[in-house]
């Protein structure tokens, strides 16, 4: 049975697909592709019992998502990534084993009422290795006021803490992650759809795929993820992150692009 995907509501029209991604869901629906719009507990029109979802939305937590699939899953509906593919590509540390040779090398500190001092000891200890700095992030995200996440002394930590914990809920585990230079003109985003590899670029062909985009693509289970890789001075593609194909935005592609991506691996059969 064909997909239907799934799309946040107007606030106002709950009918209407909301404005963020209104031009991929016409895009879809243009190429066959059932939407409907999520509101509240209603999907709009409810697909029929026993339809297969693909969610394209805003971030949730683990929890969040797994409450969603449960809820939708009582009423017949089966979302294609499981919780735990979900939360496989969300969130770092669920990951970083796999992939640790593509990305930089990542300490985890647990939640606990120790996790500050434990935070210091680490970063200190890292510093007097040879590390040049650190990059500090919860599982899921790193702090992108001015404050910024680079890491150069136990004095930077606190700041962090109080601007993150005023700006969203901690996900723990922290993750320190040692200091890459990175050509920030260089990043591309990658999605993978059941193993095939969807490139950002109308000429692939004249723009090879990197390297740790096919190690994430060969090595991890899910069904629909993103890949984010950058250039180091050194002109070496690094990993910086995976996440939730669902749950990941299209920077860096063409909206009709990546309509047309996806219909060829095959979301409309």
């Amino acid at each position: 049975m064909p997909l239907t995907l799934v799309y946040p509501a107007d606030y106002f029209k709950p009918l209407q697909v909301d404005e963020n991604y209104r031009l991929e869901a016409e895009g879809f629906s243009a190429a066959g592709v059932a939407v409907c719009t999520w509101e509240g507990q209603q999907l709009r029109p409810a697909p029929s019992v026993g339809s297969r979802l693909l969610y394209r939305g805003w971030m949730l937590t683990g929890a969040q998502y797994t409450d969603m699939y449960t809820r939708w899953a009582s009423q017949g509906w089966i979302l294609k990534t499981s919780p735990e593919h979900y939360q496989l590509c969300h969130y770092l540390p669920h990951w970083y084993h796999s992939l640790q040779a593509y990305t930089p090398e990542t300490h985890f500190i647990e939640a606990g009422p120790e996790a500050p001092e434990v935070l210091n000891v680490c970063l200190s200890n890292r510093l007097n290795e040879g590390w040049p700095a650190a990059f500090l992030k919860d599982a899921v995200k790193s702090l992108k006021t001015s404050l910024g996440s680079r890491m150069t002394s136990e004095a930077d930590l606190q700041p962090w803490l109080q601007e993150m914990k005023r700006l969203r809920t901690l996900e723990w585990p922290l993750c320190l992650r040692r200091w890459e230079d990175w050509q920030s003109d260089t990043e591309r985003r990658y999605f993978v759809y059941q193993g095939q590899v969807l490139s950002p670029h109308r000429n692939a062909e004249n723009t090879p795929v990197p390297e740790p985009v096919f190690a994430a693509a060969a090595c991890v289970d899910s069904p629909f993820f993103s890949v984010d890789v950058i250039q180091n001075t050194q002109g070496q593609w690094r990993l910086v992150e995976l996440g939730d194909g669902q749950v990941s935005d299209t920077v860096g592609w063409e909206i009709a692009h990546f309509v047309e991506k996806l219909c060829e691996a095959g979301i409309n059969r």
